[in-house]
């Protein structure tokens, strides 16, 4: 028998693994390509409708983003949510 050949991923589960492997930085994931600069990396996940998640990007109750997304989003003071991160 003959193993199963491995399946190369899809252009959109290659785009997911950069960004988790750039960390968030579009000039880093430039870089791993060896792309001048970071504008053909945009331009590569608007092509294949992918998000770019920020390296500022969190996950809070289900909803990805971020910090003033989220004070936006609960109706919370974005300068006492940043008080209150230092604080605390």
């Amino acid at each position: 028998m003959r193993p199963c050949p491995v399946m190369p991923p899809t252009p959109r589960e290659f785009l997911e693994n950069l960004n988790s492997e750039a960390c968030g930085k579009m000039d880093v994931a430039a870089a791993m390509l060896g792309f001048a600069d970071h504008s053909r990396v945009s331009r590569l996940f608007a092509a294949y409708g992918v998000k770019w998640r920020s390296c500022r990007d969190f996950d809070y109750r289900g909803v990805t983003d971020t910090l003033r997304g989220h004070c936006i989003r609960l109706g919370i003071s974005f300068k006492r949510a940043k008080l209150y991160r230092q604080r605390h």
